[in-house]
């Protein structure tokens, strides 16, 4: 994959984890500490250039992924939860 590709999987694995636990953007931006446009302007696919590497972390620790597994196309059942 090119280094887009991956930015632009990660920018929809965002949106998909938000959704299935039906989070709202406003939400799920308060949970990361990005604002509601930032977290809009990642799920549009892009990606801004400073975004914190504590974003990775945080996302990864809710939904027990390791941070890879949101560059690759994510597989998540209808029962996906927050920790």
């Amino acid at each position: 994959m090119k280094s887009n590709e991956f930015s632009n999987v990660f920018c929809k694995n965002i949106q998909l984890l938000r959704r299935r636990t039906r989070l709202t953007q406003k939400q799920m931006a308060a949970r990361l500490s990005i604002s509601t446009k930032t977290l809009s302007q990642i799920e549009s696919g892009i990606l801004p250039p400073r975004l914190s590497c504590q974003v990775l972390f945080t996302l990864c620790e809710w939904f027990d992924l390791q941070p890879q597994d949101l560059f690759y196309p994510l597989e998540i059942n209808e029962s996906l939860s927050v920790h």
